[in-house]
């Protein structure tokens, strides 16, 4: 510290630091923001280099600090263990800069109340800009990760069987996210809404029959397709309705992507054939209209719902069983180049794929059959 050092635990050298990290989700932002604001006093003419480390070191332990919580209440915790650290090292600053116990004090009161107002302060303006320019923050992906919100209430009122593959689809997602050091949460609120645009006509998807009639054996197969490709337009406008963050929104648009109804497409061709009808089956007509996943989120989402659907349909699941339905599906989606406009790798796809195993291992655990069924947990 130099001359002017009483008044270094005052500047506001965390606000802008701690605001870059909250809207961005990255703690490096953070970083590159606090390497703008040291080039600054780099500039100043009493600055020195221990000053400089000074600054450094306090906005290190600020943005360390972020990873404590994802509910806003935790900023309590983050600005408590901010301002103990930061006190902590005034502390060590203020004695190896040949300072004595006169303005020990002071420092130290200063540099909590600088912490105290900095999150303060953030904590005011950043759901503000959440809601001016709906910004996907931590904060806000997690209070759309609760399944009591009034869209997905309402696939849960009308379409039980969509709301619980939404679900497993998202813990899929955040799993597999989350072993690739990816947007773990973006990843499970996509998820969660991907489907929301079944919530229209829930009768004409298969999760939602019970085992009932299927409504699709009194239609064309081409209008079939038409009715099941229609939910990621609908998913989109009930997603901008709701006001969801334009990420959340590129997830639903984008979970088929612009592939093929496999079943409906394959059912049409062999009634061609069969019927020996002088007539082609146009693989468009078929065809989602949607873009290819262009975020490691979105791709993840795609595969997730891929598999979680595929999986039903195993006798007497296993680990080796899981590993080859997996690999057929990421295989044949790559073949189909839905993958080709996401960042994802080869090691990320078999990273994932063991994530996405341990998830459905855990969702069909095995249960001890009890003799008398009421003594069943």
């Amino acid at each position: 510290l130099n001359n002017n050092n009483n008044f270094a635990p005052f500047l506001p050298c965390f606000i802008i630091p701690l605001f870059y990290s909250y809207i961005t989700n990255k703690q490096y932002h953070g970083y590159i923001a606090a390497a703008g604001y040291i080039s600054l006093l780099v500039l100043v003419p009493t600055s020195s280099v221990m000053w400089i480390f000074y600054y450094l070191i306090m906005i290190g332990c600020a943005l360390y600090f972020l990873k404590l919580g994802t509910n806003r209440i935790d900023v309590l915790y983050q600005a408590f263990y901010t301002a103990l650290s930061c006190a902590v090292v005034t502390i060590i600053f203020h004695f190896a800069s040949g300072l004595g116990f006169a303005s020990l004090a002071t420092s130290v009161i200063g540099v909590v109340f600088n912490v105290v107002l900095s999150y303060i302060l953030v904590s005011i303006i950043l759901p503000l800009y959440e809601h001016w320019f709906n910004i996907p923050t931590k904060f806000k992906l997690h209070e759309l990760s609760y399944t009591d919100t009034p869209v997905l209430n309402r696939l849960n009122q009308v379409a039980l069987g969509t709301f619980n593959h939404s679900k497993n689809v998202a813990e899929m997602a955040y799993e597999g996210s989350k072993s690739i050091n990816a947007n773990a949460e973006l990843a499970r609120v996509g998820a969660l809404y991907h489907d929301i645009g079944k919530s229209e006509h829930p009768e004409y998807f298969i999760e939602n029959q019970q085992g009932g009639h299927n409504l699709h054996d009194d239609l064309n197969y081409t209008l079939s397709a038409a009715i099941i490709k229609s939910h990621v337009r609908l998913g989109i406008e009930k997603a901008k309705e709701a006001g969801l963050p334009q990420e959340v929104i590129d997830i639903i648009a984008q979970h088929h992507g612009d592939d093929v109804i496999q079943y409906f497409y394959n059912e049409a061709l062999k009634a061609v054939k069969e019927n020996n009808v002088d007539a082609t089956v146009s693989e468009e007509d078929f065809r989602y209209t949607g873009e290819r996943p262009n975020s490691v989120e979105a791709a993840i989402v795609m595969l997730a719902d891929c598999v979680e659907a595929a999986s039903r349909t195993l006798k007497k699941p296993t680990s080796q069983r899981y590993d080859k339905l997996i690999t057929n599906i990421f295989v044949s989606k790559i073949n189909r180049n839905q993958l080709e406009n996401s960042p994802l790798t080869l090691e990320n796809l078999n990273t994932i794929k063991q994530a996405f195993i341990h998830v459905l291992l855990g969702r069909d655990h095995q249960r001890i059959k009890y003799d008398d069924e009421g003594d069943k947990d």
